[in-house]
């Protein structure tokens, strides 16, 4: 099976990139166990197999054939070394694979093309890998079937188009070209290391995590939008003082799953993601609760005027005048992650998700794995130096602090 990529798939497979997931399991992993599971995930997922075939100024994306086919389990030694491997996606397979081993501890990596994936199919991916493993071990037999959506439905493209008039997207390509004229502030550019990449990790203890999301619910907010107005906060500290206040913009992924009808199915192997962006007039000493809280409400207004459905609908009509301007931060949130089931003396202790993307804006990805909130900022070397990301992240676990002290003075 195969289909073309749609517009805002191809946006992506020209931008290039990939997401890396890390799974770390504290046990012993069964090599044969793994592959026979990654065999069976294949059977459900033939895309995982499969290429891409560049066709003039198109792409195709071709399943692969599980009967012919397999996903060689790669080795790494640490995630320095897999942050910086490159795939050949028009020989295939999509799916990368690659074990490091330690004692206790060894780290099942993954890794796919942006342009076929997102993060709710990867956490799907994951649950599933783990559960045939789990099946296979107790010597369970896996039926296996083809996982509605993937190849097999529509792009995310012509599912949103085809809920809009001409008008309607008309006029948001109008008010796209209006907001080019404020420029959001961003990061200085520093780096000198092209095709390589870094990443820097925050993470709050259970003690301080239970802390922070009782002070964002107290505050009327969501976590994502008080984690949003704290980093919004620290990258106006990291960026030059000013006169006055300057333009900031942050970007917050959102899932259209759920969102569009009839839905995607959840474990759909697609690019499913849109986006809602906020640019704010930033004082030079402002307050994360109040920055949240903007970001918050206007979040709340797009998700309303289906303003992430429009930004894919019209991507195939952007010109100069409409293309976004590059936002001073992203932020991708993909909650609570769960624990899957293992066998006896196998336990999954970490999890992290990794969009490796070539452009000179920090990406941040929020996970709360058990009882603790993770952010990761995987950062290209060409824009960043290690050190810049190094004092970002910093600067932004100072503002939690600051976060913290006030929630524990009105405890």
């Amino acid at each position: 099976m195969e289909r073309r990529l749609g517009a805002h798939e191809m946006a992506i497979f020209r931008s290039g990139g990939r997401v890396l997931v890390t799974c770390e399991l504290e046990g012993g992993i069964d090599h044969g166990l793994l592959a026979e599971s990654l065999r069976i995930l294949t059977e459900f997922h033939p895309v995982l197999l499969g290429r891409f075939v560049p066709d003039q100024e198109s792409c195709v994306v071709r399943d692969g054939d599980p009967g012919t086919q397999r996903v060689k389990i790669e080795k790494f030694t640490d995630l320095q070394q897999e942050l910086q491997v490159v795939q050949d996606w028009s020989a295939g397979p999509l799916l990368r694979v690659a074990v490091s081993e330690g004692d206790p501890r060894s780290t099942v990596a993954l890794s796919m093309p942006r342009a076929v994936v997102d993060g709710a199919a990867y956490v799907a991916l994951y649950k599933r890998l783990w559960s045939i493993y789990t099946d296979l071990s107790l010597g369970k037999t896996v039926p296996t079937h083809l996982i509605a959506g993937g190849l097999a439905s529509p792009s995310l493209d012509d599912r949103v188009q085809e809920g809009f008039t001409e008008e309607e997207l008309s006029d948001f390509l109008t008010s796209r070209a209006t907001q080019r004229e404020a420029v959001p502030s961003v990061l200085s550019v520093r780096g000198r290391e092209p095709g390589t990449f870094g990443v820097v990790r925050l993470e709050l203890d259970a003690q301080r995590t239970r802390r922070f999301v009782d002070y964002a619910h107290a505050a009327g907010l969501t976590v994502h939008s008080l984690i949003c107005g704290v980093l919004l906060t620290g990258a106006r500290a990291f960026l030059p003082p000013s006169s006055g206040p300057i333009t900031l913009a942050c970007v917050s992924a959102v899932d259209l799953r759920s969102r569009i009808s009839p839905p995607i199915e959840p474990e759909s192997v697609q690019s499913s993601a849109s986006s809602s962006t906020i640019t704010l007039e930033v004082s030079e000493s402002p307050d994360p609760v109040e920055l949240g809280r903007s970001v918050s409400e206007k979040l709340r207004a797009d998700l309303a005027a289906r303003v992430p459905d429009l930004d894919v609908a019209t991507i195939p009509r952007l010109t100069d005048e409409t293309v976004p301007r590059l936002p001073t931060l992203i932020v991708t949130n993909l909650h609570k992650i769960p624990h899957p089931t293992l066998p006896t003396g196998l336990t999954v202790s970490g999890w992290r998700i990794l969009p490796l993307v070539d452009m000179p804006v920090p990406l941040a990805t929020v996970t709360r794995f058990g009882d603790r909130l993770a952010i990761d900022l995987p950062y290209p070397r060409r824009w960043y130096d290690d050190e810049t990301m190094r004092q970002f992240i910093s600067v932004a676990s100072g503002v939690f602090d600051e976060v913290l002290a006030r929630q524990a003075a009105q405890a």
